[in-house]
């Protein structure tokens, strides 16, 4: 046998043992997979790994009384298969007489669905929801009508229906007694259950992966080895998503159906990056990577209950410091992630080994003809390795430029901005995990100014000037700051009536006291954003749209008027009468530099209001407090209240008053929330009531966080009567809400006509003549130049408003700078400037 022979045959049989890899590796799998069958017993055949539980519905609701007449919706299916739908009735009574019809028909007029039954059978059950199945199925893309009447006999029975805002798009139109309507009155599901066990997924995919590993010994020639593998490329995509998806995320059918597209085009564009750079492996390092990411995320929903974010790698060393405190066991979903992976893996072996072959194949070739040239020529060979090279990049970077461009498109999608940093998880159910780590990403990042620099930090500081002098010498003992969840004064928009008063005991209040406007820069929620500008004295104006401070920046010490009261011999407690979760605050509040937090669990047996505690609960919470506080020591409480949050179309039975304004349509939130603002306006009396008999300097400070979330129709309606939204100042009006500054002694202070939430914690202390940061100073300063920010732009010293576009920059470039210092860069060198020394 020659040499060359025995070549031959060494490659051949080299070509076999590497083919044999992938059936290998799938034999591997089966052997693991009956084990683990064995080892989680029947649990694991029982398993549903497939579930559809798809809903549309919105979230705000109104009542269309029904008495005598029909409501007709009409609504098309955009998916097939719908199973059911639900209706939600309202105010009835066991005393009716009438009878409830309800017909589902389609646009020829054949008949899915018919209920009818007498009122008086709902009993006092509050709310009644009617769950309708229809016979067959309803067809996709079908017209159809639900028809609700009322007759033989009296009832006022209402329906309860769901505005347009967030419902789905294929219910087209209501009519009430013949009239067009804005609302709907339909919910519609589409359910699907099909139940597959683990086992059932593991076989499915083993037996398809031994297959298609067998296949090019079954069929050489079927597919090109470079067809294979782009194909393999593209089957890799929705894999990966199945992975990081499906096995932490716990489901795939709630993602909308775009986010889905958009999440794969994501998947691509990393693969192609990947291969760009490293061609040779980069299948590999992607399973691999997204393996590792989807078992890291598992165990961190597993004991942390929150998905693992890319934005959570700086915190990868103290993570890894407690990991021995964990048991990690693999489950059943860590299996499934496994066999997908590995099968994925073998296939593609299987193309990689085609093309080796070919390698193979040609490499005796070539060697015989470099060879060959080298002795006719011995530079040639040089020049071939150079061309080779520049066939190799000119191959891979069009892959590399592909994956780039996708990517920087995605990014840059303006759909960010509607991103929710606090409702991570309805954000991953409805956008899909990875573009919502995107986002997460997106919105965590804090632009430098423009002009930042160390000599433009040295001339800012050097221009700090000292505190004005306040009127009075008094340091208040106690200083109790409320932020009073939606407390607002709509008359800021209009100034209209009212069938009675809704804040006769602030509107009355002078003595000893300032209040006047405040600009936030939040609207129907976002508490968290004005907490944030209060505590800390830095603005959101100059954060990233869409992000909010305490879910992305509070991961450090945060300095601020906390820590400025406690270095002044303060006890700073922070309250709250709900869970100690909600936007982080057991995170953020010791960060801030509370020595306390007292949440919902302190706050058993206070009165209460709908479902939440009463501001005179949760006020009186505040006097026992400080009754047992020593009375020789200097208090600080920051307290949240939560009376006045959303969901004023229900009453509950607790507001006995809900009260009218004069010239507006009927909207009973609006006038459920005018009744708690009185409620909010007793409890302020009872509170100032009782600290005026206390003998310690006292200093009660009360703002609202934002504006309460009412429908565009109603804020339309109250701008009509000042004639109008016309500019920026008048948008303004909806992100405006009241502060009040009350002291228990004679004080005599400026007061300011509009502040903005940002410089309120600075007036408090130049207020209560306590020692200041050279931030806070700043501040002071800075009002005197833009008296407040507010969302869409800013009010200066003279009673004139600028809107942004035409707003100065440089009026607020030495604020972007300091607080681009104070949140991001954190230089040592200047950062005692934001601490009392």
């Amino acid at each position: 046998m020659t040499k060359t022979d025995k070549e031959k045959n060494n490659s051949k049989n080299r070509i076999s043992i590497v083919s044999l890899i992938p059936s290998v590796l799938i034999v591997c799998m089966l052997v693991i997979c009956v084990l683990s069958i064995k080892h989680y017993g029947e649990d694991l055949k029982e398993s549903r790994i497939v579930e559809h539980w798809s809903h549309n519905y919105a979230t705000w609701f109104r009542n269309i009384s029904l008495k005598e007449g029909e409501v007709v919706q009409t609504f098309k299916t955009s998916t097939p298969d719908m199973q059911e739908f639900i209706l939600e009735f309202d105010d009835f009574s066991p005393s009716d007489t009438a009878t409830l019809k309800v017909t589902l028909e389609d646009s020829k007029g054949n008949v899915y669905y018919t209920y009818e039954c007498p009122t008086s059978a709902f009993g006092e059950s509050y709310p009644f929801y009617l769950v309708a199945k229809p016979e067959e199925k309803l067809p996709s893309n079908g017209q159809y009508e639900i028809h609700i009447s009322i007759d033989s006999g009296e009832s006022d029975i209402s329906v309860r229906a769901i505005t347009r805002e967030g419902t789905h798009a294929s219910v087209k139109k209501l009519t009430v007694n013949g009239e067009k309507r804005n609302e709907l009155v339909l919910y519609m599901f589409q359910q699907y259950n099909r139940e597959y066990s683990y086992v059932t997924i593991w076989m499915t995919i083993l037996a398809v992966s031994l297959f298609v590993s067998l296949l090019p010994a079954l069929i050489p020639s079927a597919i090109p080895a470079k067809i294979w593998n782009y194909l393999n490329i593209f089957a890799l995509t929705p894999v990966i998503y199945y992975l990081m998806q499906k096995i932490d995320q716990g489901g795939l059918d709630s993602v909308y159906r775009k986010y889905i597209y958009i999440n794969l085009l994501l998947i691509l564009a990393v693969f192609m990056i990947i291969k760009g750079l490293i061609p040779g492996i980069s299948f590999y390092v992607t399973v691999a990577f997204s393996v590792l990411w989807a078992v890291v995320n598992f165990y961190v929903i597993l004991y942390k209950g929150d998905s693992f974010l890319l934005t959570q790698l700086s915190a990868f060393s103290t993570t890894a410091s407690v990991i021995d405190n964990y048991r990690f066991e693999v489950t059943p979903k860590i299996m499934t992630c496994i066999v997908v992976a590995v099968s994925f893996i073998s296939t593609q072996l299987c193309a990689d080994i085609r093309l080796l072959e070919n390698r193979i194949k040609a490499k005796r070739s070539i060697e015989i003809t470099v060879n060959a040239v080298k002795e006719k020529a011995g530079t040639i060979a040089g020049k071939t390795k150079g061309k080779k090279a520049i066939l190799y990049i000119a191959n891979h970077l069009p892959f590399l430029a592909a994956g780039l461009i996708v990517f920087v498109l995605i990014y840059t999608n303006k759909e960010v901005s509607e991103f929710s940093l606090f409702n991570l998880d309805s954000s991953i159910a409805k956008e899909g995990y990875l573009y919502s780590n995107l986002c997460v990403v997106k919105l965590s990042h804090y632009s430098k100014p423009l002009k930042y620099s160390e000599n433009e930090i040295n001339r800012i500081i050097s221009d700090i000037e000292p505190a004005e002098d306040m009127a009075g010498d008094i340091i208040p003992q106690n200083i109790i700051v409320i932020m009073n969840e939606s407390l607002c004064d709509l008359r800021i928009i209009s100034d209209f009536e009212t069938d009675e008063e809704f804040m006769p005991f602030i509107d009355g209040l002078d003595e000893n006291t300032i209040k006047g406007n405040m600009y936030v820069n939040t609207f129907g929620g976002g508490t968290s954003i004005t907490e944030y500008e209060f505590l800390t004295g830095n603005t959101e104006s100059f954060f990233p749209a869409g992000s909010n401070p305490y879910a992305s920046l509070c991961k450090n010490e945060e300095s601020g008027i906390t820590k400025t009261l406690k270095s002044q011999g303060f006890h700073t407690v922070a309250m709250h009468p709900y869970g100690a979760t909600n936007w982080n605050r057991d995170k953020v509040y010791p960060a801030m530099g509370f020595d306390e937090f007292i949440d919902g669990s302190g706050y058993e047996g206070y009165e209460t209001i709908r479902e939440y505690v009463s501001d005179k609960g949760d006020f009186q919470k505040i006097i026992d407090y400080v009754e047992n506080f020593d009375k020789d020591e200097r208090l600080f409480i920051f307290n949240v209240t939560m009376q006045n949050h959303g969901g004023y179309d229900v009453n509950h039975g607790n507001i006995d008053n809900p009260i009218k304004i004069d010239g507006v349509s009927d909207y009973l939130p609006a006038e459920i929330y005018l009744g708690l603002v009185k409620e909010s306006d007793n409890a302020f009396k009872y509170l100032t009531d009782y600290f005026s008999n206390v003998s310690e300097p006292t200093m009660i400070v009360m703002f609202g966080d934002h504006n309460p979330a009412f429908t565009e129709e109603f804020f339309l309606e109250l701008y009509d009567k000042r004639g109008g939204m016309n500019d920026l100042e008048d948008a303004t009006c909806k992100y405006t809400t009241q502060y009040i500054i009350w002291t228990n002694y004679d004080s005599d202070f400026d007061e300011p006509d509009t502040i903005s939430t940002n410089y309120l914690g600075s007036y408090v202390l130049l207020c209560s003549n306590l020692e200041m940061t050279e931030y806070d100073k700043f501040l002071l300063k800075q009002r005197k130049k833009v008296s407040a920010i507010g969302k869409f732009g800013i009010k200066m010293p003279d009673g004139t408003f600028k809107g942004y576009p035409d707003t100065d920059n440089s009026l607020l470039e030495d604020y972007k700078i300091l607080q681009y210092l104070r949140v991001e860069d954190r230089n040592k060198d200047y950062y005692d400037i934001f601490n009392i020394q």
